[in-house]
């Protein structure tokens, strides 16, 4: 029998906006097409309601704070281990700092950053490059963000795929840039 892909839907977001119900889009996806999926998120956004009421495996969060914020890094990094989780998916650039210090502490899944806006400004110092180094799969919405991608950060092209958000082949899209079939 074959492994069953895990992956975490991570949001510290309390809000109901394009970030969060994308990813709940993506995660519908990827359920429907038989990979386990769990949503981590804080208890009582928009997105933990949703998630339970759609029955996926939800696990509640503390909203992380933006740097250093080595005890949500901590258990985000047990929750990863105890869910053997193969990948972890998230959207909010607020993010990134918290779940790089997960895989730096230990956490075996995979990161992957669906990066949904333009970047302001360079991101090319050296924390910017311990962040951007722990991420394992970048994924931008056009062509446009990839090239800011390569041009702002250090992070390797060859990491990088384009998926917009009117991907019209549902769940098989989402599967090859997870397992890379």
């Amino acid at each position: 029998m074959a492994n069953v892909v895990s992956i975490g839907f991570y949001s510290s977001s309390h809000s109901k906006g394009g970030l969060e119900l994308n990813m709940l889009r993506y995660a519908r996806y990827l359920k429907e097409a038989g990979i386990n999926v769990y949503i981590l998120c804080v208890a009582d956004s928009p997105i933990f309601k949703i998630s339970q009421q759609e029955s996926f495996n939800v696990i509640e969060v503390k909203r992380n704070k933006r740097y250093w914020d080595f005890a949500c890094a901590k258990n985000i990094k047990q929750i990863a281990n105890q869910c053997q989780l193969d990948w972890m998916w998230f959207r909010d650039p607020r993010d990134i700092d918290t779940l790089a210090w997960s895989k730096i502490l230990g956490s075996k899944a995979k990161l992957l950053y669906h990066q949904g806006m333009q970047m302001a400004s360079p991101k090319r110092s050296i924390f910017h490059r311990l962040r951007f180094s722990q991420i394992d799969q970048l994924v931008c919405l056009s062509e446009f963000l990839k090239d800011q991608v390569i041009q702002f950060t250090h992070f390797p092209k060859e990491k990088i795929s384009v998926l917009p958000l009117a991907l019209r082949d549902g769940p098989q899209a989402q599967n090859r840039i997870v397992t890379g079939k």
